[in-house]
């Protein structure tokens, strides 16, 4: 597993919030709140002040039902974007040291990623976690690349 350590500045985003975890992932969950999100954001024509495509899951494993586990579906923005549904909300996400890695395959083996980055990695790093949600940033579209070719980077925030 190769991990980088990057340094970012505060950045705003957009987010639609879906819950519901079904064989240790979200699929439906995001499939539902990406379609909500990207409608919005057609709807008002926003499409040129859009970056990168994310996903965060704020609730800690195990410590809610799985059908109660949120997703929240998200895009890096810069610049205006007009009013948007009541159903979106603007967030910022933290700048600071995140540890990076890169789950390359399917968006259902996911988790595996993210129990060896906190089970193996982080432990024997040295470094600890501070206080900020991490995310995963979808490099390609599941829609144009086979799932054993998808790129997903995955962020923990540390200190």
């Amino acid at each position: 597993m190769q991990i980088e350590i990057r340094e970012t500045r505060t950045r705003q985003a957009l987010i639609v919030e879906r819950k519901g975890m079904i064989e240790q992932n979200f699929n439906q969950a995001a499939a539902e709140a990406f379609r909500a999100l990207t409608g919005e954001i057609k709807r008002v024509n926003g499409w040129s002040a859009i970056r990168d495509r994310f996903g965060m899951c704020p609730d800690e494993a195990g410590m809610v039902p799985d059908a109660e586990a949120r997703y929240q579906a998200g895009f890096f923005y810069e610049g205006e974007l007009p009013a948007l549904g009541t159903e979106v909300q603007r967030v910022t996400v933290p700048g600071g040291r995140w540890a990076v890695s890169i789950h390359q395959g399917s968006y259902e083996t996911l988790w595996q990623s993210w129990n060896r980055l906190y089970r193996d990695w982080l432990p024997a790093s040295g470094l600890a976690l501070r206080d900020a949600a991490p995310f995963e940033i979808y490099l390609n579209d599941k829609k144009e690349t086979p799932p054993e070719e998808l790129r997903t980077e995955i962020w923990i925030p540390i200190q």
